[in-house]
């Protein structure tokens, strides 16, 4: 494992890197279009809850994945605790 820092004291993006590369930091969110595309990923669901939906913490996702020409739908129905039953509505909804 190794993890490195990308940017000045003032803006830091974090990359911790295991089995999966995991993005964190301010600014971050603009690397989800052009990580996606490294995969083909064409199709995409943000699966996430009201509040942060509400709060417009997803616009800049949104319009990365965008700009890298992947369409994309939110799925902001996840509560507290979350049961099973939200599982299963989440993968009829990716059954594309």
């Amino acid at each position: 494992m190794s993890s490195d820092t990308i940017g000045s004291a003032a803006q830091v993006i974090s990359q911790f890197i295991s089995k999966t590369i995991v993005y964190h930091g301010i600014g971050s969110t603009a690397l989800t279009g052009a990580e996606a595309a490294k995969y083909d990923i064409t199709k995409s669901l943000i699966v996430t809850d009201r509040g942060v939906r509400n709060a417009g913490l997803l616009e800049s996702v949104g319009e990365s994945l965008s700009q890298s020409n992947i369409s994309y739908d939110i799925f902001d129905e996840v509560e507290e605790d979350a049961d099973v039953n939200i599982m299963h509505k989440i993968a009829s909804i990716i059954k594309w």
